[in-house]
């Protein structure tokens, strides 16, 4: 059995321009979905790799993300750095498009605040489920 999927690491930014650290777990095989996993509120990427490794041993592309401010998307100095929930929300949406590129259906799995920021993305109406 061939050991957990690699994960690679695109290059996303924000509309304002900053840097996002996300990382996608791609099955083996061509993909039957792309799945965006939604973080909760200040819970690193990382937390979620298992899960996302899961699904790719299963045929589908999984992208995890840091939110701004969080983790790897964290600046060297948060004083004065702008962050809220509503600028999550739009990292959350540049994700979204970044995966709406494939044509593949587009799930959405959200922990916490990710699963209450569904309805701010602009990108929602091409979530199937």
């Amino acid at each position: 059995m061939p050991g957990p999927p690699d994960a690679s690491k695109p290059s996303l930014t924000g509309s304002d321009g900053q840097a996002l650290a996300a990382s996608v777990f791609a099955p083996q095989m061509e993909a039957i979905a792309d799945v965006l996993i939604a973080p909760a509120t200040a819970v690193r990427r990382t937390y979620y790799e298992p899960f996302a490794a899961y699904l790719a041993e299963r045929g589908m592309r999984a992208l995890t993300l840091d939110y701004r401010g969080i983790g790897d998307s964290r600046p060297r100095r948060l004083r004065g750095f702008a962050a809220d929930l509503e600028a999550w929300a739009r990292d959350l949406d540049v994700a979204a498009a970044w995966l709406a590129e494939s044509r593949r259906p587009l799930l959405y799995v959200g922990h916490s605040f990710g699963g209450q920021a569904l309805g701010l993305l602009e990108h929602r109406r091409r979530v199937a489920a």
